[in-house]
């Protein structure tokens, strides 16, 4: 199960890569012929599918699809209740471009917030990998929320504002987005991490008790966490691209900024690890 897995990744994150590199040129040149609107819908099943895959490489088929359903689950519950009723977000309704819609909320958004939960669960655990205690978790939830805040201050002016696929009704103070709305991702995500930490940790805190961790699943979360690391990367890439052609350098800097703090702090504590690890071999010889 754990090689299918990982052929499964190797292979999604292939044609992703090709479909992302295609449709970053596309929309940088302003060249997206409306019979192709329905490649954005696509681009965001194929993110979520890698985000899942991620979850699978790192947990195992079970618990990885029971962590998907929960963020594509919750995710589309929440916006189904801010389209309908106004809540959470404010009040908005999509375009029919991203696809069939369940309750006036496209299936691909669910997609969405699959993938955007799966890369800040991950992106959270770069930095901590190895602490495990209740203020840990406290600050990896959190922590999760303030990356997702952050990743949504970018797609939600570009995706909104630029590209109409999605309309605030009565407009907001951060280039027609209401505030509001990044409440209601800190809530939601809140939630979303707080029950996906419960399943992780427990997971975690039974093997501890029994055996150390084998360096099969060692590898397997390192290649998940890498791979969830470049979704990000790609998706901020893009959407910056986008922001920064149309003048909206601040969506940019405010989304991308706290990735790049985030990716320099775990780099600075790997390479710390790596030399505290190298003197405790010199000193055992």
């Amino acid at each position: 199960m754990r090689k299918q897995s990982s052929a499964a990744l190797r292979w999604l994150s292939r044609l992703y890569g090709v479909w992302f590199v295609v449709g970053t040129v596309l929309l940088t040149i302003g060249w997206m012929p409306e019979g192709l609107r329905w490649s954005n819908a696509v681009f965001l099943f194929l993110a979520g599918a890698l985000g899942a895959l991620c979850w699978v490489e790192a947990f195992g088929w079970i618990r990885g699809l029971l962590f998907t359903v929960t963020a594509g689950g919750i995710g589309l519950l929440a916006e189904g209740i801010g389209v309908q009723e106004g809540w959470l977000f404010g009040a908005y309704t999509y375009d029919s471009a991203l696809g069939p819609a369940l309750f006036g909320v496209p299936l691909a958004i669910g997609s969405a917030w699959v993938m955007v939960q799966a890369v800040v669960f991950f992106a959270v655990r770069r930095v901590n990998r190895a602490e495990r205690s209740r203020i840990t978790s406290v600050l990896r939830i959190t922590g999760a929320a303030w990356l997702a805040v952050s990743f949504d201050l970018l797609l939600d002016p570009v995706a909104s504002v630029l590209q109409g696929y999605w309309t605030w009704r009565d407009g907001g103070g951060y280039y027609g987005v209401p505030w509001r709305n990044f409440a209601g991702w800190f809530a939601v995500t809140v939630f979303i991490q707080t029950v996906l930490t419960m399943c992780a940790d427990t997971r975690t805190s039974r093997r501890s008790h029994s055996s150390p961790e084998p360096t099969e699943h060692t590898n397997a979360t390192a290649v998940a966490s890498a791979t969830a690391s470049g979704l990000a990367g790609s998706v901020l890439f893009m959407f910056s691209v986008l922001a920064w052609r149309h003048g909206l350098a601040l969506p940019s800097l405010l989304g991308a900024g706290p990735w790049l703090w985030l990716t320099l702090r775990a780099r600075v504590r790997q390479k710390r690890g790596e030399r505290d690890d190298l003197r405790t071999e010199k000193s055992a010889v």
